[in-house]
């Protein structure tokens, strides 16, 4: 039995093994990026309230640039098949860095809108930019291990960024965003000594934005694999919308920050050994699994006990853990000529974020916690459906295709 344990462990630790310089310099931005997005977010709140701004001031100028980050993602990852992943990735990351230093100098409503915007478009552009340049750096097979090393690097910087922001808005100001900004800076300046030779070549397309907007609309697989993921980031949301709300009316507000920090270890710690496991399994069975894990997350809310609180969040992370990076990957691999952009199209489950908030607090105050979960438990299943239905059209596409004949003469 312990020499098994031992062997578990050890397959955890090899799993990574011979992954080149790039991946691990791309990883170490991809925690660090988004540890500074969510820094900024709590201290965003308390700074520009500082500086004059009112509440829905505030919430303007937070939740804009989300929005246009979902539309803009499937245009970025088009210029990266293009043009190239490492020159738009080196423009965004300027662009994003320039927004830093223009929330340091400004103090206006309307340009700091603006601002969000550009800023919205470099936070939600560069994990699949990232993620685009892993996999291209790396053998077709060694992508699911790339997923979840990201994944866990992702997570972990969500773990240090609320509590790092929290603590920098007591004693600074706009010296945070030059501080991001430097760091950022930094990461350009490394990036050419940590380029390795790509595995895979990938030539730049030569196809026009219409002509992608065709091939794109016309993928039927791809369209219900987004709505999958859109109807799943409204169903997740609800953990940082409603359930804060669940937890002011019970009086049990102050065990929010401890149940995200569960969230979060859950996700570093499990997310190996459990797609380790999920590897042996069918695609279709860990989407359902997943969905699963969600509905039985939400009838744990539904009672207002603490203990069950904790065992919802758990079964909340491991839904997580198993659904988003079996979902890009699946997404990544529809088209691998155009993966860029492909990739890009993930973002529109922002979307889902902005519904499921707004619904989950309409819901909530019309029918409070009880009912609001249950309710999100019930759409939670068309996760599945969407996801599966996307299978079955892919299914029938590869059935369906005809095999280029050679003759020999």
């Amino acid at each position: 039995m312990l020499g098994k344990r031992v062997t578990n462990i050890s397959s955890i630790f090899t799993t990574y093994r011979g992954f080149n310089r790039e991946v691990w310099f791309l990883v170490l931005i991809s925690f660090t990026t988004r540890m500074i997005t969510f820094v900024l977010l709590p201290f965003m709140i308390i700074y520009l309230g500082k500086i004059g701004m009112d509440a829905t001031e505030i919430g303007w100028i937070i939740g804009s640039g989300w929005i246009l980050g979902s539309i803009a993602g499937p245009l970025i990852g088009y210029l990266s098949d293009r043009i190239g992943t490492k020159p738009v990735y080196f423009s965004v990351m300027i662009v994003w860095l320039l927004s830093f230093i223009g929330f340091a100098y400004v103090d206006n409503f309307y340009l700091l809108l603006i601002i969000s915007l550009i800023n919205g478009i470099g936070r939600t552009s560069i994990d699949p930019l990232l993620l685009t340049r892993m996999y291209r750096s790396v053998d077709v097979s060694k992508q699911t291990n790339v997923s979840k090393l990201n994944y866990i690097a992702f997570n972990a910087g969500i773990m240090i960024g609320p509590f790092i922001g929290t603590e920098l808005s007591k004693s600074f100001g706009s010296e945070v965003f030059i501080g991001s900004a430097c760091v950022f800076t930094l990461f350009l300046l490394l990036d050419p000594f940590f380029r390795s030779k790509s595995i895979r070549k990938v030539e730049k397309q030569t196809i026009t934005l219409k002509a992608t907007l065709r091939v794109l609309w016309a993928d039927q697989t791809l369209k219900w694999y987004i709505l999958a993921g859109t109807i799943f980031a409204v169903a997740y949301i609800q953990i940082d919308s409603t359930l804060p709300l669940a937890l002011q009316a019970a009086q049990l507000f102050s065990w929010y920050s401890p149940l995200s920090l569960l969230n979060a270890l859950v996700a570093v710690i499990i997310t190996t050994p459990l797609m380790n496991w999920a590897e042996k399994r069918s695609l279709s069975s860990m989407m359902l699994l997943s969905v699963v894990f969600v509905m039985l997350g939400f009838f744990c809310f539904i009672n207002s006990w603490i203990p069950l609180y904790f065992l919802g969040f758990l079964f909340i992370s491991l839904s997580e853990i198993l659904f988003y990076p079996l979902w890009r990957e699946s997404i990544a691999n529809l088209n691998r000529s155009l993966q860029g952009t492909y990739l890009g199209t993930t973002n529109f489950s922002y979307i889902g974020y902005f519904v499921g908030s707004a619904l989950g607090g309409e819901l909530f105050q019309w029918w409070g916690s009880g009912y609001t979960f249950l309710f999100f438990a019930i759409i939670s299943m068309a996760t599945f459906v969407a996801f599966r239905i996307g299978q079955r059209t892919l299914d029938y596409r590869e059935a369906n295709t005809v095999p280029v004949q050679t003759t020999t003469p």
